[in-house]
């Protein structure tokens, strides 16, 4: 007989241990995590009556229900007992992994018709759904059959009614449930004493903040690489623009030549002043030599060098502002003067060098 009745004591599982009978009173609560997970505690209420009666029969109800479940689902379980208004409570919690192994537990037993709690994931918030049913009735009396037909004990009824309540929490708000929900607690309770059956319904919705916050991110990121890719083509398209010109070198430039043509159409050779070719005065000075110095050691080989009719130019684009042109022109004015970007000198190789030098530290101070 005590066999039997250890065999019923293993149907008391951790969800839900609800094949309970006449004065015995069940407290189930479920609460679920917002990543599923979460943890059953079942609490039963024996009538010290009840206590006395079993004993008698040579079962500890308390005693041999800890040890059967402990044996069932050691990992991870805990017990608490306690005596409270004539009753002897033994309370047993498990926590569980996920919404799966909790649906697994509570579809194991007799007295479940379907328990099934989804848990309905999206990037912004998700849902947690919960249908069951439970089936009581007098044959699943645990202890009818430890009971002498004629024995008869006054302060115990096994077919009284089931004194049961179920609690549950789940994460977020609740949307619906057939249960009464306290806002206060964020509990949602079920009590029943019938013999029959019981429905649950419970759903509630949850916004995942971790989620949203990454959402917000990638869009500040894709908004700061949008406004980088715009400010980087807006400098590549300036400096696209055509190069302005140095005003002063190119006027420069210009007056030289305009003078050295008027000097060729309106002063004509004499007998008295000997003709020398331009392109001699400029070899005479090494023009070509100094512009080429200038060129190497103070611009890095950035210029060009040009020759034209009595004159030879060295051009650059500025360093500091490549949408700037500068440059060196020598001009032959005579025999004995050069003209270097418009200013008279000695034509000679020292003079020219030291005009170069003048002209060079103008345009720095620019």
């Amino acid at each position: 007989m005590k066999n039997r009745s250890i065999t019923f004591l293993l149907s008391f599982v951790i969800l839900l241990s609800l094949v309970l009978s006449g004065c015995i009173s069940a407290n189930t609560s479920i609460m679920v995590n917002s990543d599923g997970s979460g943890k059953l505690s079942t609490s039963m209420g024996f009538p010290t009556q009840f206590i006395a009666l079993m004993t008698s029969k040579g079962i500890n109800p308390v005693k041999d229900l800890r040890q059967s479940l402990f044996k069932q689902v050691r990992r991870g379980v805990t017990f608490d007992e306690w005596d409270e208004d004539g009753f002897e409570w033994l309370q047993l919690n498990r926590p569980f992994g996920t919404v799966d192994e909790l649906n697994d537990i509570a579809n194991a037993q007799p007295f479940v018709v379907i328990f099934h709690l989804q848990h309905q994931r999206s990037f912004l918030k998700d849902q947690f759904i919960l249908e069951a049913q439970f089936v009581f009735d007098e044959s699943s009396n645990p202890f009818s059959d430890v009971m002498d037909e004629n024995e008869t004990v006054s302060t115990f009824d096994a077919s009284a009614p089931l004194d049961l309540k179920i609690s549950l929490q789940l994460p977020g708000r609740i949307l619906e449930t057939n249960g009464n929900y306290d806002s206060s607690t964020k509990n949602i309770l079920w009590e029943t004493n019938s013999t029959n059956t019981l429905e649950i319904r419970a759903r509630s919705e949850k916004w995942n903040i971790l989620s949203i916050a990454l959402a917000i991110a990638l869009v500040v990121i894709a908004i700061a690489l949008i406004a980088v890719m715009v400010i980087l083509l807006m400098r590549i398209r300036k400096k696209r623009k055509p190069p302005e010109t140095d005003v002063n070198v190119s006027q420069r430039i210009a007056e030289s030549i305009q003078a050295e043509e008027e000097e060729d159409i309106s002063t004509p050779p004499t007998d008295q002043t000997p003709i020398i070719p331009p392109s001699k005065i400029l070899a005479m000075i090494g023009a070509r030599e100094l512009l080429d110095q200038v060129n190497t050691h103070v611009l890095n080989n950035r210029g060009n060098i040009s020759v034209g009719k009595g004159t030879i130019r060295l051009v650059w684009r500025d360093q500091q502002d490549e949408a700037v042109t500068r440059g060196l022109m020598i001009t032959v004015q005579d025999s004995k003067t050069i003209l270097i970007n418009g200013v008279p000198f000695p034509a000679t190789r020292d003079a020219a060098r030291q005009g170069l030098i003048s002209c060079l530290k103008g345009m720095t101070k620019q």
